[in-house]
């Protein structure tokens, strides 16, 4: 999750900047492998991140050190279909999902 919030469109960006030497805040790989491959998850796919325990991964692996706080709002790809200047998002804290104005902020987190 990123340390800072995003509108919508610098999420994309954000996630689209890993691993092309754009991005400041690199996501630690296993390895050292790195990719260029990173997106903004979708939100079925952020709402399958929750419900496979991502938040009590957080408290027992202690993924705060690598990936940020992951008990936040964080944005997806999915535009809302009848309002296309919404997007969805999902709460990882309990995983409650909601549509905000894209010129509004949350949290990224990064998928590939």
């Amino acid at each position: 999750v990123s340390g800072a919030d995003h509108t919508w469109a610098s999420a994309i960006n954000y996630c689209d900047a890993l691993g092309n030497g754009g991005g400041t805040n690199k996501i630690p790989v296993i390895g050292g492998a790195s990719y260029d491959d990173w997106r903004l998850p979708t939100q079925k796919e952020l709402m399958q991140l929750y419900q496979s325990g991502v938040r009590g991964l957080n408290q027992t692996a202690n993924l705060t050190t690598f990936f940020g706080d992951v008990d936040r709002r964080v944005w997806s790809s999915s535009s809302v279909s009848n309002n296309t200047s919404n997007a969805w998002n999902v709460n990882l804290n309990n995983g409650n999902t909601n549509n905000n104005d894209k010129t509004n902020t949350n949290r990224a987190v990064c998928v590939r």
